[in-house]
């Protein structure tokens, strides 16, 4: 087997776990976006230029979804801090 074809293989099964897994835990959002940028270097060795800047795209907003995932969020009742996430 091309090294090519198993770093796919190991991505895209990175990508369906970071998938499964990003409303569990803040961390599963950046997991999900270097997995993304993982997929998004397969396609541009690949020279798959519309895939490469999809994947691209998924990578940026994974990586904004884990920053307003951790951000702290004003709770109205008490006005403390509180993270979205345990």
């Amino acid at each position: 087997m091309h090294g090519l074809y198993l770093f796919l293989a190991v991505a895209g099964a990175a990508v369906l776990i970071g998938c499964v897994c990003e409303n569990r835990n803040a961390w599963a959002f950046k997991a999900l976006a270097f997995v993304c940028a993982a997929a998004a270097a397969y396609s541009f060795a690949q020279q798959a230029w519309p895939f490469a800047i999809i994947e691209s795209i998924f990578a940026i907003a994974a990586m904004r979804r884990w920053r307003m995932a951790c951000a702290p969020k004003m709770d109205s009742d008490s006005a403390t801090l509180k993270s979205r996430y345990p």
